[in-house]
């Protein structure tokens, strides 16, 4: 064992594997006489994991079980922080998915296991391992897609696919090797498969599931990397924490810090918080370290009232939570440069001190730590048309939904030509959002088109582009495209008609709720209350999505006072 730092360590491998279970109940004997206790699973793999090494010449290998202290959370804690580096850094990641206990009975004849250690050499006339068990899995596939007796199965239901910390360890390095083994198999006859191989094997197979799905991630995200185009923390902590399995709670967060490419954003571990803290503290690095409020689009979750039993802010996204919506496109503004020549408009945290009734009690004093920020009130939300999660309305019911439209936009406006509410100017009702509230203007009649871009938002949303087929030229596979498209923007989404006759698409909205500009943030926020408020997340008002680019940012300066938000 040599001490070193990344920047001077020589050519190294990593190794990722699952712990177990089973606590280090095995002791590792070093080189100089010293012992370390470690895993079963870890032992096992050792040996194996030795020999792939021996075959690269890299002599050196970093496994986070012998590497760090495990006792010492601050230590822990200190090497967490610098996981994206050393993965980054590795020459490349062995993975040991586990030992597969029907491999050889299943798959292999003598004859087989007796070629495994020159099979690489003449790979092109005979058929791979991994060919083997596709071939294997469509013979005894069940009509359902499901499998039995499988040691593809087997390797797919690895524990390993399930770890929070795999993604990371696949995602940095430049490359990634599946070490295959069965319960008979010596260290000499393992097999190796990278994990592009094993995405291209995996892509065709029925019953693959949730599995096959993590592998095209982390293929996609691999290659993305390589590119170096980076996906925002916050999105990736969206998406893969709530499905983390994890043996302790805050790393949930933590297994995927190391996929922060953000120079600016310091995301710094701690294993002393609670989780909720923890949730609290990487929110708030995110927007400090960015100046910037788009950490909102990943508010909405699956679970609406998560945030009331976490005891977290409205501003802090509730990872635990599947996601619920698509993000919208961000804006190519660089809200740091903005920040620096006007930090007082941009986001900043205050300590306040709220006193409130609950119920007949009085309550003084609580402390909370609260979001400052400035901007304009655009719009208030009047009335909902629908949740439109069905595709049957798009396919057959679209003319009915236009006329729910336009009787609500009837509505909204005899309100305002007989001062019931105004769409125009809100009354000036104290401090708060009330305060400044632009003057839109009353807009047209809703009709068809403006109704088909509502319902895709104007194309605003950072769809998942790759997943979709070409373009079609043909009239009726156009239609069947919008149709997928208009169903992902709207999944978690509900259209509503707006005091000014605007469409606008939120996640558990009510009539009434300020639909807002604030410096910092891409696209429009909704938000709830009036002095102190609650943030439901972004969403789309039509005609006023990415105001930065659009010039409406300009007009707003121009003609109106910005005012204050505190977010809580």
């Amino acid at each position: 064992m040599i001490k070193t730092t990344i920047e001077q360590a020589p050519r190294y491998e990593t190794l990722s594997y699952v712990w177990g279970k089973d606590g280090r109940s095995e002791v590792l004997t070093l080189k100089d006489g010293k012992f370390l206790s470690i895993t079963k699973l870890l032992q096992d793999a050792l040996p194996f994991v030795e020999r792939e090494c021996q075959r690269f010449s890299t002599r050196y290998l970093w496994v986070d079980q012998i590497c760090i202290d495990q006792d010492d959370r601050n230590e822990r804690s200190h090497q967490v922080k610098l996981m994206g580096q050393i993965y980054t850094s590795c020459f490349r990641v062995l993975v040991w998915p586990g030992r597969m206990t029907k491999f050889d009975a299943e798959l292999f004849s003598t004859e087989d296991l007796e070629r495994a250690n020159h099979q690489r050499t003449c790979s092109s006339q005979k058929k791979s391992t991994m060919e083997h068990i596709v071939h294997h899995l469509r013979k005894v596939a069940r009509p359902s897609g499901s499998f039995t007796g499988s040691s593809r199965l087997e390797m797919l239901q690895s524990k390993w696919f399930h770890r929070a910390w795999v993604f990371q360890e696949i995602v940095l390095p430049q490359s990634a090797q599946f070490i295959l083994t069965t319960m008979s198999t010596l260290p000499h006859q393992a097999r190796t498969i990278s994990l592009s191989e094993l995405h291209k094997k995996v892509k065709g197979i029925d019953g693959a599931g949730a599995v096959a799905d993590t592998i095209r991630m982390m293929y996609q995200e691999q290659r993305r990397h390589n590119d170096r185009l980076y996906s925002p923390i916050e999105q990736t902590l969206s998406h893969l924490a709530p499905r983390a399995k994890v043996s302790e709670q805050l790393d949930r967060l933590y297994a995927f810090f190391g996929l922060n490419f953000d120079a600016g954003i310091n995301l710094t571990p701690s294993y002393d918080s609670p989780l909720e803290v923890a949730m609290m503290d990487t929110a708030t690095s995110i927007i400090e370290g960015t100046c910037s409020l788009d950490i909102f689009e990943v508010i909405p979750r699956a679970v609406e009232n998560t945030k009331r039993k976490a005891k977290i802010p409205t501003w802090t996204p509730d990872f635990r939570e599947e996601h619920l919506v698509m993000p919208f496109k961000r804006s190519n503004t660089k809200f740091r440069q903005r920040a620096q020549s006007s930090p007082d408009l941009y986001p900043q945290f205050i300590t306040s001190y709220i006193t409130y009734y609950r119920g007949t009690i009085y309550c003084a004093g609580e402390e909370k730590r609260m979001i400052q920020a400035h901007g304009f009130v655009l719009d208030y939300i009047e009335t909902e048309i629908g949740a439109l999660s069905s595709r049957t309305i798009f396919r057959t019911g679209f003319d009915s939904l236009l006329g729910r439209c336009v009787k609500a936009w009837n509505n909204i406006k005899w309100r305002v030509e007989n001062k019931v509410s105004s769409a125009i100017k809100h009354p000036r009702d104290g401090t708060g959002l009330a305060e400044s509230t632009i003057y839109l203007g009353f807009a047209p009649i809703p009709t068809e088109k403006r109704l088909r871009q509502a319902l895709i938002a104007e194309g605003c949303c950072a769809l998942s582009y790759e997943h979709l087929p070409p373009y079609p030229s043909n009239s009726t596979e156009t239609v069947s495209l919008e149709e997928h498209i208009r169903m992902q923007v709207m999944h978690g989404r509900t259209l509503w008609m707006t005091r000014s006759g605007r469409f606008a698409l939120g996640s558990y909205l009510r009539c009434g709720d300020r639909i807002c500009l604030a410096y910092g943030c891409s696209n429009p926020i909704a938000l709830r209350g009036e002095k102190v408020t609650k943030v439901l997340g972004t969403c789309f008002l039509e005609e006023w999505m990415d105001p930065w680019s659009n010039g409406n940012i300009e007009r707003a300066e121009e003609e109106f006072s910005s005012t204050v938000f505190h977010m809580i």
